[in-house]
């Protein structure tokens, strides 16, 4: 890439990305009993701790990400929650017919969450 889109669009791709982080963590916020009823049923422990803190790191995660502080930790941090929410969202594995490709497509979306996570390094 060449131009002035090589300065611009990773930044412009890197505030979306913090953007999406901070909607998300608003989004559970707002629907927090639901979430948390959702990881009971997937046998999370303590699911509105676990839910609570994922807000939380979603949400400073993201706002950290739109004004690129402390990259590495971000993003370290990040795809930790990210590649467990896959597992625990996305265990297509365990599923059949129309649920296990549901799943699958959840599996692969926070897979490729974790990739832009990456591309912002």
């Amino acid at each position: 890439m060449s131009g002035e889109g090589s300065v611009y669009l990773p930044v412009i791709g890197q505030i979306l990305l913090g953007a999406f982080f901070v909607f998300l963590a608003v989004s559970h916020a707002m629907n927090w009993r639901t979430r948390s009823d959702n990881l009971r049923q997937r046998n999370v422990i303590m699911p509105t701790i676990v839910l609570w803190i994922a807000i939380i790191l979603y949400f400073i995660g993201g706002l950290f990400l739109i004004f690129h502080l402390a990259m590495c930790t971000v993003v370290t941090v990040l795809s930790i929650v990210v590649l467990i929410r896959a597992v625990i969202m996305g265990n297509f594995w365990s599923k059949k017919g129309d649920e296990q490709h549901t799943a699958s497509i959840q599996f692969m979306t926070n897979i490729a969450l974790l990739g832009a996570l990456l591309l912002t390094l």
